[in-house]
């Protein structure tokens, strides 16, 4: 009887566990509040490098309510990109392309950074996004 309470308690406690990890991931992975297509702006695109710990271009300058098409390639190691701000988390795999959307739906200045381990520099690969 006291075994069956155990494996009880032990199985509520495992459930619990992940539970909770499920909802942590949700909570980091959550999308916008807002569609893609809900944008006041214009369509903004750049073209991005990633190469050893820099992104070219560093800085981005958008408006509110821009729409913002990001085309990423990294042209040496696995790299990520990551704008925390705008649920922007991204592997890039060396020599191919993606391509990341967002609404500028937030004024201020962001930091995207490299989400990858690069190298000894990877602590440096950031750059600036400027929504005005």
């Amino acid at each position: 009887m006291r075994i069956i309470k155990m494996k009880k308690v032990i199985l509520i406690i495992l459930v619990g566990i992940i539970g909770l990890v499920g909802l942590l991931l949700l909570l980091m992975f959550k999308p916008n509040a807002r569609t893609i297509d809900d944008f006041t702006g214009e369509i903004k695109t750049f073209d991005i490098i990633a190469k050893s710990w820099e992104f070219i271009p560093s800085i981005i300058e958008v408006n509110k309510g821009d729409k913002v098409i990001l085309d990423i390639e990294s042209i040496d190691v696995a790299h990520g990109v990551s704008i925390s701000e705008f649920g922007v988390r991204e592997y890039l795999n060396p020599g191919k392309s993606i391509t990341v959307e967002f609404i500028a739906d937030k004024s201020g200045e962001f930091t995207f950074f490299c989400n990858v381990y690069c190298g000894d520099g990877h602590g440096n690969m950031r750059g600036r996004l400027i929504v005005n």
